[in-house]
């Protein structure tokens, strides 16, 4: 039995329909926009299984984590040593040398709730600096975060102390930083109330090292009297005092004494840089905008040639007005300075933003076909009035890229696949499997579960067996054999333990942000999308939709859904798309992003996710119901069914697409469909049909 019905039990049953909204998108520049109906669906639960919730569209306030306002600092250990867990707000210092250790601690102050892990990525030069380790006795559990950090968890609930010590980390000097400038800052930090309830905190504060102390602490170009005043205020100061400011330290010893008067006579009415200008950071003049370009990261910092990978970069206007709609462009670099003149590998629009706003931005790219190092950032196009357009590149994040050998795609053990899969997607043709840790996945949109182990069979072969947590399914257990045609895709077989066996045709590895397309009608297309509802929270979301080819200007609408359960949980949400004005038989792009609200009038959208197609049937098909243009009847053995034809079987409709594409009930699918003995809401279903060799028409082989 073909593995391809896995598909239909597992994604189908218990989807709850929502109410659409209506949103007409306005056409710009005479190009004309399509008129969209927008609506979705939950999917949760399996056979007898309760949907957990219901979405609707309906606006609430909106709705953050529980501590999504905690402010993220970090603290220097002077002396390398084991730290005192309070903030001593010392952001500077001086380190010579190689293999020289550093120490720093991280606080967030104002987390409200108990913990049950913390993760933490840093961004640092890795041309200069390694991480070694972040530990808090509080969270006995670690596991590294790549290279740049590490997940802390309790089987019991942390409360953080009063200072919102979070944790130690220790990095080490991987080249002589003696003279040279650097720092240490936060990507990001995750702070988890459950597995199922999390915030991620972010912070432009950082620790430097080895910058000339300047005396200028306004930052407007001259140390004046009012530097003066603001170094009078701090004498005297020592740190752990609560009006030490490390910046008036000027000589780094731990207290603003005499020593530091001296250095600033010395500057005092001396010109100097501003800090605003040349990418320095201080106050842009008034009524100006100024773009910078922060954080650029990337998901996975050693790749095989052309294994995909996501880059991610975020635009701040440190400017005190609002800056122009513009566009963030990605580079791909020789060295560490990343500039207009590099490589240019991908773009993406960036809305208006207030003054101290900020857009989180990403996109996925592949990496080179030659191995080497690369270096990637972004630059944000200048926008008028911007008061520095010097500053508008981002740093570099470095990727090393290995040779992946024809004869060895395969990952050579469990270990090796874990750091393939884990927080990915494997997308089949017949089915889906989501792999959240390292020997767990939920498979379909209703998230079965289970347990997994991987072995390799080869330099391009290994066997995927999954064990459900439901020992009826499938018979509990099922095998794929995966053919590796990259490092990152290729073909499976499939034999599950209740006698289902087959081809379940070509699999990527995918982000779990990427939509997946389930099915379509001539005027509708239904999308599904993974995503956390907390106890009656509302999720705004942004949808975007365009033709594939030729392509079209991207069309807006918004819906929002709302979980009415009294409890939080994971699930796809299936938004759908209708629009008289879609073209039947048309591959159309679609996308999506979270507004970080409950509306969708407000909230800071976050990054758009990959773009997956899908492709309207031909006019006169349905996805369900019987009849239309075309129709042969009833669906029986022997019967072809050529592209535009349909026929019906149990108040479904089979059609076949002019690209040749199979379809009945929600399954699409390019090769063949193969349902018999499987009990679908309740139906026993006995189907079988096939894609014919050397044409696009099928043969229905079985249909009682």
């Amino acid at each position: 039995m073909n593995p391809v019905f896995r598909l239909l039990l597992i994604v189908i049953v218990g989807l709850s329909v929502i109410t659409g909204a209506v949103l007409v998108v306005f056409s710009e520049d005479g190009v004309s926009s399509l008129a969209l109906i927008a609506g979705g669906e939950l999917a949760a639960g399996g056979d007898g299984d309760s949907v957990k919730g219901t979405l609707s569209e309906r606006a609430a306030k909106i709705a953050l984590g529980n501590n999504a306002n905690a402010v993220l600092s970090l603290d220097l250990i002077a002396d390398g040593g084991a730290g005192n867990r309070r903030d001593d707000g010392v952001t500077a210092g001086a380190v010579s040398g190689r293999g020289t250790k550093i120490a720093i601690e991280v606080f967030a102050t104002g987390v409200r709730t108990t913990l049950a892990g913390v993760r933490i990525r840093f961004d640092f030069d890795a041309s200069l600096l390694s991480f070694v380790k972040a530990e808090n006795s509080a969270f006995p559990l670690s596991l590294p975060e790549g290279s740049t950090g590490a997940s802390l968890a309790s089987a019991s609930p942390v409360t953080l102390a009063s200072s919102g010590f979070l944790a130690r980390a220790e990095f080490e000097t991987v080249a002589d930083v003696s003279g040279r400038e650097f720092s240490i800052g936060i990507e990001s930090v995750t702070v988890a109330e459950s597995p199922t309830s999390s915030d991620v905190l972010r912070t432009s504060s950082e620790i430097s090292f080895n910058a000339a102390p300047s005396a200028d602490f306004d930052g407007d170009g001259t140390v004046g009297f009012p530097d003066f005043l603001a170094f009078a205020g701090n004498f005297g100061s020592s740190r752990g005092d609560a009006r030490y400011d490390a910046r008036f330290d000027l000589d780094g010893d731990g207290t603003v004494a005499f020593s530091d008067f001296l250095i600033f006579a010395g500057a005092f009415g001396s010109q100097v840089p501003p800090s605003g200008s040349g990418g320095g950071g201080g106050t842009p003049p008034v009524g100006s905008p100024d773009l910078i370009v922060e954080s650029p990261s990337v998901n996975d910092n050693t790749l095989t040639t052309g294994q995909s990978f996501t880059l991610g970069a975020t635009v701040r206007n440190q400017g005190n007005a609002p800056a122009a709609a513009t566009t963030l462009r990605y580079f791909r670099s020789s060295n560490a300075t990343v500039s207009t003149d590099d490589t240019e590998v991908g773009t993406d629009a960036v809305s208006t933003l207030s003054a101290g706003a900020n857009s989180p931005e990403s996109i996925v790219l592949n990496a080179p076909s030659s191995a080497g190092t690369s270096y990637y950032g972004a630059c944000v196009d200048d926008v008028s009035d911007e008061s520095d357009t010097g500053n508008n590149c981002s740093g570099s994040v470095t990727v090393t890229v290995t040779q992946a050998t024809p004869s060895g795609f395969a990952p050579a053990n469990q270990n090796a696949f874990n750091r393939l899969a884990v927080g990915k997607r494997i997308l089949a043709e017949a089915f889906f499997v989501d792999v959240p840790s390292a020997g767990r996945f939920t498979e379909g949109l209703s998230r079965h579960g289970g347990r997994y182990t991987y072995t390799n069979t080869g330099p391009n072969t290994g066997n995927l067996t999954q064990i459900y947590d439901d020992s009826e399914l499938f018979g509990g257990r099922c095998v794929s054999q995966l053919t590796f045609t990259s490092a990152t895709s290729g073909n499976a077989d499939t034999t599950c333990d209740d006698g289902t066996e087959g081809s379940a045709g070509t699999w990527e590895i995918s982000d779990l942000s990427t939509p997946i397309f389930v099915r379509a009608s001539a005027d509708t297309l239904h999308f599904a999308i993974l995503a956390t509802w907390r106890a009656g929270q509302t999720r705004a979301y942004d949808l975007q939709l365009r033709t594939e080819t030729p392509q079209g200007r991207w069309n807006d609408v918004c819906v929002t859904y709302t979980n009415r359960s009294d409890e939080s949980f994971t699930a796809y949400a299936g938004p759908w798309i209708y629009s008289p004005d879609l073209e039947p038989s048309t591959t159309y792009e679609f996308r999506y992003r979270y507004r970080n609200s409950s509306s969708c009038d407000t909230g800071s959208p976050g990054p758009w996710s990959p773009i997956v197609e899908g492709t309207t049937a031909d006019s006169g098909t349905g996805d369900g119901g019987g009849g239309g243009g075309g129709s042969l009847g009833a669906c029986r053995a022997g019967l072809v069914v050529d592209p535009g034809e349909t026929c019906t079987y149990k108040g479904n409709t089979f059609s076949v697409s002019s690209s040749g594409r199979g379809s009945i009930a929600f399954f699409s699918a390019g090769t063949g469909i193969d349902a018999r003995g499987a009990t679908i809401n309740g139906v026993r279903w006995n189907f079988h049909a096939t894609k014919n060799s050397g044409s696009n028409s099928w043969t229905i082989h079985v249909a009682d």
